[in-house]
């Protein structure tokens, strides 16, 4: 037995919840002696807490804390096949969420099971775990659904367990999906920042005119969502951080680095709910043409709040300048493509690693992006094109899980992918058409309305 102590006198008229009968009649009986001071105070009060504030202790639910070290994320509405997210949903997985969105986790029933309890829990600044949600399972159509509501100020990582009968759940998981419905606009602005003396790498055209072509691809492209506007500025600029980054020589991104993203660009006064596009002459790492964090979640700053494009690129023994400044462009189309989610059609082995202290804790299974209407190159993936060197290896930079576009020369086996006009393509394909596609399109929208904005 598990004592509450509610210390609540009915004598003064304060409202009791009464657990059964026996609360009630000691309610009448504490009414018809409110005039008694000393002896009847007394007496209610103990009869009241000894009849109606005791809890069984078998009904308090079991809180069942991760058991392991989470390596792997969820993110809203991504449909990529991912093993390791079943395999470890009962005992660690982490989900992305965001201010205000509505959410459903779900997965197959196993009918030899029952429906375990799916608790939530946050890692607090100590790195403890703090519980946030303990839901019970809904059935819709052999699934079990959890349902809830993110009441969080900011963009954070919820863990996962999932409890039975005290212990981690026992049951056959599969085909695990987590869906988000955001509760902001589907209206994106811009914010375009060169850095350094990289205007001059645009030619014949000013930065404004570069801007006014991107914002005119944007919303060619981005079909599903509005882009309302696209600001231009220069890093040398800034009002408190211009001297950081001078005008006259050209700034190279440190691949890797914690400042790569430039991220302190970001939250530009009086533009601090825009998708930051920092354009630099070259990022550090040979044949990278642009990078973004995959489901960034933040506009107004930050490395999640980043795109970050190079006017030029880091080639075996030199640096060789784009051909164009429509490759330049449409690259800026592809990256932020993984801004909102978007996977690359066909994996590389990097899309497919997660490396976290030398230890690579990646799923092999994730080989495409697992929507219906973007077609998977087995050609591509089977050559082993993008499955080694170095320059492949240098796709993704963890933790912050920064996706990048690559120049490569495929030879005939980009001819018989059925994937290769798509903005996704993981690698920059001359004379394409290129197209999101309509699931593709329906993903972007829901990201954005989910990031706070």
């Amino acid at each position: 037995m598990k004592m509450r102590f509610l210390v609540k006198s009915c004598i003064f008229s304060i409202h009791v919840s009464f657990d059964d009968s026996r609360c009630f009649f000691m309610q009448i009986f504490c009414k018809n002696f409110s005039s008694v001071i000393g002896f009847g105070i007394a007496l209610c009060v103990s009869v009241l807490l000894t009849a109606c504030l005791w809890d069984d202790e078998s009904s308090e639910k079991v809180v069942l804390y991760p058991d392991q070290a989470v390596f792997f994320t969820i993110y809203p509405n991504d449909q990529a096949p991912n093993d390791s997210i079943k395999t470890n949903l009962a005992h660690g997985v982490a989900l992305e969420v965001h201010p205000l969105a509505e959410y459903r986790l779900s997965f197959d029933e196993d009918t030899a099971f029952e429906p375990p309890v799916l608790q939530l829990f946050r890692i607090n600044k100590n790195g403890r775990y703090r519980q946030v949600r303990t839901l019970k399972a809904e059935r819709v159509g052999g699934r079990l659904v959890y349902r809830f509501v993110c009441e969080e100020s900011a963009a954070t990582e919820w863990i996962t367990t999932l409890e039975d009968s005290g212990t981690f759940y026992k049951g056959k998981v599969s085909n695990v999906q987590f869906e988000g419905d955001g509760a902001y606009s589907s209206t994106l602005s811009l914010n375009l920042i060169a850095v350094g003396n990289v205007e001059e790498d645009l030619d014949t055209i000013s930065l404004r005119e570069f801007g006014d072509e991107l914002l005119a691809a944007f919303r060619y492209y981005y079909k599903s969502i509005t882009i309302d506007t696209l600001y231009v500025n220069y890093a040398h600029e800034h009002p408190t951080l211009g001297s950081n980054y001078p005008a006259n020589l050209p700034w190279v991104a440190e691949y890797g680095s914690d400042n790569m993203m430039l991220p302190e660009l970001g939250d530009w006064p009086g533009i601090e709910k825009a998708l930051d596009i920092v354009l630099v002459h070259a990022i550090s790492s040979e044949g990278i043409l642009g990078t973004s964090s995959l489901f960034g979640g933040s506009l107004g700053g930050g490395p999640a709040s980043t795109v970050l494009l190079g006017t030029s690129v880091i080639a075996s023994y030199n640096i060789e300048k784009r051909e164009s400044i429509k490759s330049i462009i449409e690259t800026a189309v592809h990256e932020t493509g993984h801004y909102f989610g978007l996977r690359h059609t066909t994996s590389t082995k990097v899309d497919m690693q997660h490396v976290k202290n030398g230890v690579d804790y990646g799923d092999y299974s994730n080989i495409e992006d697992g929507l219906d209407d973007t077609p998977f190159c087995s050609e591509l993936f089977k050559s082993g094109l993008l499955k080694s060197s170095n320059s492949v290896k240098s796709d993704i930079v963890f933790p912050q899980w920064k996706y990048g576009l690559y120049q490569r020369s495929l030879g005939d086996v980009t001819a018989k992918c059925p994937d290769a006009d798509n903005i996704m393509f993981p690698t920059a394909v001359s004379n394409r058409s290129l197209k999101f596609s309509d699931q593709q399109l329906e993903l972007i929208r829901k990201s954005l309305m989910i990031f706070p904005h």
